[in-house]
């Protein structure tokens, strides 16, 4: 059935006026709107050429295969008109590029506020997580290092790089000193652990109190480590509203990077489109891998997993004294993950996003090299007490209560072993 689309109840109860309204794909819109207007017109309205809008579901055809679509339906409010009167419906119809210098500036769509069409958003897991006021910002941002700056918008892209690695440094370095500090106190104290494993091997509680007197004793914080993934979780955001930017805005389409010199090379293909894959080597075939369809070898996203082997050299924390096995285990296995998973996700995106996340992680290494050489002129030696704050507490709290549910299990593992199973018998 009909689902309507406008007006909704409060609409029509607080009397809104409908000024557009339309469709749109990756880079192009259809949309109805109030006719042009003088500018200063308060007349903003499309009523009463279209009351009423409704969208069904129908039968369509898609590369020869049947599929449902969506589909909308614009109606108009009955009108009676006399005999010899007449009467019109004035609308304005738009058709063309979502481009934001179009929409903003000329008319009536600036004064419809009709860049209300672009949306810079990803669908599925990624959408809660598109901030739209970053998106429009990097947009913004991106078009003013290609105009007034760098002039091409693969240079631009990289110039955000280093403006946002510059942001984070601070914090960068600060969680990289950290995470070294952690390593040499670790290594420093790791006879003493080997110790307390071998006098308290039978005793889990104990063992755990005595460890975690010995870090405060000796200023370690085991969570710092923790600390050199923070710059990385904070670009996510940036990553994300960065697909979003390169794959929907209109700007980037078919933009070719540095000056196209690629191109100039008997019409090669890399990287001649950013919001694309970069077509490092053109396949004449299509190969279907249910999650996307592969036209072509793509160097940059292999370049990116080659970076983030390299990275982990430098950003994975070290193994504590204190870690099991199985979990030094699962740390190495994370650490693959990432250097195989996301190549593998991103071998599709759009270049300009793979561009960019490999040029910031090979800023990475080379500023982690940076502090690693800074952190070799410290001196660690020099015991610091440990501040106790929320995130230590929390760490303490939690090994606590592992170990609680853990000796229970191992008593009731014990009782259920130990108890022989009881007999009755009645004397007859």
């Amino acid at each position: 059935g009909n689902v309507v689309v406008w007006p909704n109840e409060r609409q029509a109860q607080e009397r809104y006026g409908l000024s557009w309204f339309g469709a749109t794909n990756r880079y192009f819109a259809l949309a109805v709107h109030a006719p042009y207007a003088a500018p200063g017109s308060t007349v903003k309205t499309i009523a009463p050429a279209i009351a009423s809008v409704a969208a069904q579901v129908g039968d369509g055809m898609h590369n020869g295969a049947p599929e449902k679509v969506i589909f909308t339906t614009c109606s108009s409010d009955a009108l009676t008109v006399a005999p010899g009167a007449n009467a019109t419906f004035d609308i304005g119809v738009f058709a063309g590029p979502l481009e934001r210098s179009l929409l903003t500036t000329a008319q009536p769509y600036a004064a419809l506020n009709m860049q209300g069409l672009i949306l810079y958003l990803m669908s599925g897991c990624c959408s809660f997580c598109t901030f739209a006021w970053l998106a429009d910002f990097l947009v913004w941002f991106l078009a003013f290092l290609h105009h007034y700056v760098v002039f091409d918008w693969g240079l631009a892209i990289i110039a955000l790089v280093v403006v946002v690695r510059g942001l984070l440094h601070p914090l960068t370095r600060r969680s990289q000193i950290s995470m070294q500090r952690v390593t040499k106190q670790m290594a420093s104290i790791k006879p003493e652990i080997d110790l307390l494993q071998k006098r308290y091997k039978e005793d889990p509680k104990k063992l755990q109190e005595e460890t975690i007197r010995l870090y405060r004793e000796k200023g370690v914080n085991p969570l710092g480590c923790a600390g050199g993934m923070v710059p990385t979780f904070l670009q996510m955001p940036i990553w994300i509203a960065l697909y979003a930017v390169l794959y929907f805005a209109f700007e980037l389409r078919q933009q070719p990077a540095f000056f196209g010199v690629f191109q100039k090379m008997g019409g090669w293909r890399f990287l001649s489109d950013l919001s694309a894959q970069d077509h490092f080597i053109s396949l004449p075939f299509e190969v279907n891998l249910y999650i996307a369809k592969v036209t072509s070898i793509n160097l940059i996203p292999i370049l990116m997993g080659v970076v983030f082997f390299i990275q982990q050299k430098y950003m994975t924390p070290p193994p504590t004294a204190t870690q099991t096995p199985e979990q030094e285990q699962q740390q190495k296995m994370m650490k693959w993950m990432m250097v195989i998973l996301f190549p593998v996700m991103l071998y599709t995106a759009p270049s300009g996003l793979t561009l960019y996340i490999a040029t910031s992680t090979l800023v990475g290494i080379y500023e982690s090299k940076r502090v690693k050489a800074e952190v070799a002129k410290m001196d660690f030696s020099k015991p610091q007490t440990a501040k106790n704050g929320w995130l230590q507490k929390a760490y303490t709290n939690a090994m606590k209560r592992a170990q609680d549910v853990q000796q229970k299990a191992q008593k009731r593992s014990q009782a259920n072993v130990t108890k022989a199973p009881s007999k009755k018998f009645r004397d007859k």
